[in-house]
């Protein structure tokens, strides 16, 4: 899969809650493999330009990439 299928997916949780868009990645320096991603929380001051509010998402948090990408469930791992 390449960056530009991921960029702009949505992030969902298990409740199906939408917690933002993929808008860059965090890249190891010396590995060169993405360890997260970074999502966008849309709202609309953001869309206003007013206040950008991101998160970072692990990516051995990500369950499933498709049209959404689906995080695991944390209780799971537990």
């Amino acid at each position: 899969m390449r960056t530009k299928e991921i960029l702009g997916k949505e992030v969902l949780n298990l409740n199906v809650t939408i917690l933002g868009k993929v808008v860059d990645f965090e890249i190891d320096p010396e590995t060169y493999q993405i360890t997260g991603l970074v999502i966008n929380k849309g709202n609309i001051k953001e869309k206003m330009n007013i206040k950008k509010s991101e998160d970072i998402i692990p990516v051995d948090m990500v369950s499933k990439v498709g049209d959404k990408i689906l995080l695991k469930d944390l209780s799971e791992e537990e």
